[in-house]
């Protein structure tokens, strides 16, 4: 937790699967409030297409919405357009349902504001500095780290990019997430990383204090205020099963059998049911075309 009450003012969200099966890591940590939302994240010995997973998932951020993006490690692809470390572009948040990023580090700060309507299609920024963006993500990732001062300082290196942030200030910032939020997200965090494990909404709702019925009711507003699009604890996590299965379906010698255990599916056919039900291809399909690069 940030050090006072004053400086409580985002939660600190983690979505993070270290794999048992490969030397691989997806890892999205993020401070979130309701107009504002700074992330770190990673893909570390991945290939994640977009342009495959948002054929199940399509995104769900508002119009409203600008994203800066910078890459720290790897490289992502988009069109003709390939970014490597340093690179920064200014994207509307679904436009990273056309980007594929090969085992790519990056930070983006992601806000709403009227000059959205005006955005059309990726644009290039600034090169950011490694030293400055890597000291930024060190800060992300830690949940004791002053809140306040750390969007401070993703202020500045993004408005010196050049990102429209307006007149964004982390001193006029307020307002802290009630604490039931913050036990939300901290049972999540937990959650989302035993993935070989079933889903127990009970569970959750001992660590957060809330009914079953209640939770229900609260993830989706939840979902809402932070971005995240939760409508149920069970949604939240088949949505992420099926997304690390795919990816790690790109890690040489993975068969669709390891990524199905990984993941907390019975066999290689539970996982395949799984896909055509959330309209990807067989996961045979899948793997081919990130290990061979196709276009989907």
């Amino acid at each position: 937790m940030p050090g006072d009450d004053g400086d409580r003012i985002a939660i600190h969200t983690v979505m993070e699967h270290v794999s048992k099966i490969a030397p691989a890591v997806v890892s999205a940590r993020a401070l979130r409030r309701q107009e504002l939302v700074l992330r770190h994240t990673r893909y570390d010995g991945l290939t994640v297409d977009e342009r495959l997973l948002t054929s199940a998932y399509p995104w769900l951020a508002p119009p409203s919405r600008l994203q800066a993006l910078v890459v720290r490690r790897g490289r992502i692809v988009h069109g003709d357009a390939v970014l490597g470390p340093g690179d920064a572009v200014l994207v509307a948040p679904h436009e990273q349902s056309a980007m594929r990023f090969e085992s790519t580090a990056f930070v983006d700060l992601e806000w709403t504001t009227p000059r959205a309507a005006d955005h059309a299609g990726p644009v290039t920024l600034g090169r950011g500095s490694m030293d400055a963006f890597d000291a930024l993500a060190a800060r992300i990732d830690d949940p004791a780290a002053p809140q306040r001062a750390t969007f401070a300082i993703a202020l500045d290196l993004f408005r010196d990019l050049g990102a429209p942030v307006g007149d964004l200030s982390a001193a006029r910032l307020t307002g802290a997430p009630p604490e039931r939020d913050e036990r939300i997200a901290a049972a999540l965090t937990g959650m989302v990383g035993t993935l070989a494990t079933s889903a127990d909404t009970l569970r959750l709702g001992e660590e957060t204090e809330l009914s079953p019925r209640q939770l229900q009711r609260i993830l989706s507003a939840f979902g809402d205020t932070y971005g995240l699009g939760i409508k149920s604890w069970r949604d939240l996590r088949n949505r992420w099963r099926i997304q690390i299965a795919a990816v790690l379906l790109g890690c040489p010698g993975v068969t669709v059998a390891d990524a199905a255990a990984e993941v907390g599916y019975g066999s290689a056919p539970a996982l395949a049911r799984a896909f055509a039900k959330a309209g990807l291809p067989p996961p045979t399909e899948v793997r081919r075309r990130l290990q061979g690069a196709d276009t989907p």
